[in-house]
């Protein structure tokens, strides 16, 4: 997890700010990370899963309307985030 963070911190265009977190978007199966994250994270960063490559510029738009109801601290399923022809909805498992 260091790691991962330490490349991030590398090859960001500017400052990563991780107490200003708000969402964390997983990737199917990738659930292991969460105690990881949990170090880094505060325990009110809400998560769900989301597929590889989705746009964060719109997907940013859209949870600032639409929260996961999941959160980092909590345990149970992890919501999924799905699109289709542009549009996003949250599927609670």
């Amino acid at each position: 997890m260091q790691e991962a963070l330490s490349d991030m911190e590398d090859t960001a265009a500017g400052v990563i700010y991780l107490d200003t977190v708000e969402y964390v978007i997983l990737e199917q199966g990738m659930e292991e990370l969460i105690p990881g994250l949990r170090s880094y994270l505060k325990d009110s960063v809400r998560v769900c899963y989301g597929r590889e490559g989705i746009p964060l510029e719109e997907i940013a738009r859209y949870l600032s309307v639409h929260k996961p109801g999941r959160r980092l601290a909590e345990t149970g399923e992890i919501p999924v985030i799905t699109e289709e022809e542009g549009r996003y909805r949250i599927i609670r498992k």
